[in-house]
């Protein structure tokens, strides 16, 4: 299978965008940090060229497709990350991280993905119109990446890689991958074009002493598709116009140990850390792009924007 042309990188660099955004948020408001995943970097890769590039020991978290996709994609965290999660998790980011992440640090940061990508499959449900839903994720702490066999990717077996950027609050500045397998990024792909790519390809061919008439729409778009398959051009942007953005308002944050979550119960009140009469912040799949004041509308809650995020 052919590798992904820079066009189509980008496209699925769309998609990964939106959905890691709602991860960032789910994980947001489980440890109580402003988390951002951000600015994907993909290529094309192989897994040995993978295994040599990244920092061990690290958090392997194997994603698998229930319904809607599929497949398996692949995230990798440092130990480090893993560990500061897993310490905020528990309630006391101070912590040190141990040298080796035990069960109990594991279990901590399996629950934390599973939250993101639980969060995250949502999100591409909204974009593809259908249910897409997960297994739990499965957490592997990997000591050494070339002696490790990885289920279901070969060592020269082409794949995308997506490199983002994830910040959480000050204590992680650091880069989370995730690797796709080629046919699943593909399929992907095509679907994000409503099908371009497979028009393009399967040319109409008419009879002999034919002439065949197509109208100038669908000239268009088979320019259009034609244009994506052969990576010339730029992306038709009117293309994502329709696709969902998550709009979540945020009245405060409060950080609770794991112990005090579990002890919740109806009735209980939550102290937030905002006064009644701070503004509310509006946040686009994990971004904050405005504040506003919260009204009643119709019957129903919603939020006057006072102004945007510059």
């Amino acid at each position: 299978m052919k590798k992904l042309t820079p066009l189509q990188l980008d496209a699925l660099g769309e998609n990964g965008n939106i959905a890691m955004g709602a991860a960032a948020t789910a994980l947001s408001q489980l440890l109580g940090q402003n988390v951002q995943i951000t600015t994907p970097k993909l290529s094309n890769a192989t897994l040995a060229e993978i295994r040599a590039n990244y920092t061990i020991p690290c958090v392997l978290v194997r994603v698998n497709y229930k319904e809607g996709f599929q497949g398996t994609n692949l995230f990798i965290l440092s130990d480090r990350d893993a560990g500061i999660i897993a310490n905020m998790m528990m309630g006391d980011a101070s912590l040190p991280v141990p040298a080796k992440l035990d069960e109990m640090y594991l279990s901590a940061v399996s629950e934390a993905m599973n939250q993101m990508m639980g969060s995250s499959a949502t999100a591409l449900s909204e974009i593809f119109q259908r249910k897409i839903d997960i297994t739990p994720p499965v957490i592997e702490y990997i000591e050494d990446l070339h002696k490790t066999e990885i289920k279901d990717f070969g060592e020269q077996e082409e794949v995308v890689q997506i490199a983002f950027n994830f910040t959480v609050g000050e204590q992680i500045n650091s880069t989370m991958l995730q690797v796709l397998p080629l046919d699943f990024a593909h399929t992907m792909v095509a679907e994000l074009f409503g099908g371009f790519a497979l028009s393009a390809e399967r040319p109409v061919i008419p009879p002999p002493d034919t002439e065949l008439i197509t109208p100038p729409a669908a000239a268009a778009q088979e320019d259009t598709a034609a244009e994506f398959v052969q990576g010339e051009g730029k992306i038709p942007l009117e293309l994502l116009h329709d696709i969902p953005v998550q709009l979540t308002g945020v009245l405060g944050r409060s950080r609770l140990r794991l112990e005090e979550l579990m002890r919740l119960t109806a009735g209980t009140v939550i102290e937030l850390d905002a006064a009644g009469s701070d503004e509310v912040e509006i946040v686009a799949n994990g971004k904050v792009v405005a504040y506003g004041e919260i009204v009643l509308h119709k019957n129903n809650l919603g939020i006057r924007i006072s102004r945007l995020q510059t």
